[in-house]
Order: C-alpha cells, then structure tokens, then sequence
C-alpha cells in the first residue's frame, strides 16, 4: 500500500513509530560506542600503545572501531588481565 492511499492519522502513526524505532536503535548505537570507550580507557594498562591505538581506532571509525574493540581486544584483555 502506498503511503499517499493511507489516512492521515495513519501516516502520522507509522512516522512515529519509525521515528521511535530508529532513535531508539541509534541510543543503542550511541551507548554501545561510548560503553567500548568507557572500557577501554578505564581497563587498558596505562601508558601502553594498546591503550592509545584502541583509544584513536574506537573514537575515529565509530561503530566499527567500537565493534573491533569488542571482538579483537575485549575479550583477549579479560583472559590476559582478568578485567
């Protein structure tokens, strides 16, 4: 069904929810990403050249660098250090 054969109040409806779905999805994102920061800065040894690199690749890739973090670094740190 196209949008222009809807009611008004209907398109009204399905905007919201679209609306809500999608900044909902983009606080996941968001909180994800400052979460994977969050991590690394706070678990990281200090002065180290990991801390740096995770540091620079997470704030500028974004969602992918936090997504790397995650996957490549993460979970290796927690069975090195145990943090």
């Amino acid at each position: 069904m196209l949008l222009a054969q809807l009611q008004p109040a209907a398109v009204n409806e399905l905007v919201f929810v679209v609306s809500t779905i999608a900044a909902l999805v983009v606080t996941l994102i968001l909180a994800f990403w400052v979460w994977m920061l969050i991590d690394c800065l706070n678990n990281e040894l200090p002065g180290t050249k990991e801390k740096r690199v995770w540091t620079i690749v997470i704030v500028c890739t974004g969602l992918a660098g936090a997504f790397m973090y995650n996957v490549g670094r993460r979970k290796k740190r927690i069975k090195e250090l145990g943090r």
